[in-house]
């Protein structure tokens, strides 16, 4: 059952990786979804991929893109700008694309 040991990864969830800002319309985050998780000032996705283990900060909105994705899919998250709410605020908009990673048993 277990006889490939080789296959095993340390698990990142929680842990700070090199943040992203969403500072600027067009800023992609692409890679394998580790999960979210609380940091210092509210709630932090994480994805790793081959440059590295990245957090970025995770709005309302983009927490409610992300409850339907498995963690361990591949997930690539776009920010699109801003959007106008009827109250006037603005509120950082985001396109969540991600194609669910592929397990054999």
């Amino acid at each position: 059952m277990f006889d490939n040991q080789g296959d095993w990864k340390e698990s990142r969830a929680g842990q700070f990786g090199n943040l992203v800002n969403w500072d600027s319309e067009g800023v992609i985050l692409e890679g394998i979804y580790e999960g979210q998780h609380e940091g210092k000032y509210g709630m932090l996705l994480d994805v790793s991929n081959p440059h590295g283990f990245f957090s970025a900060s995770c709005t309302i909105m983009l927490v409610q893109k992300l409850e339907s994705i498995p963690v361990g899919s591949e997930i690539r998250i776009t920010f699109t700008g801003y959007l106008k709410t009827k109250n006037g605020h603005n509120l950082k908009d985001f396109e969540v694309l991600y194609r669910p990673l592929e397990h054999s048993v």
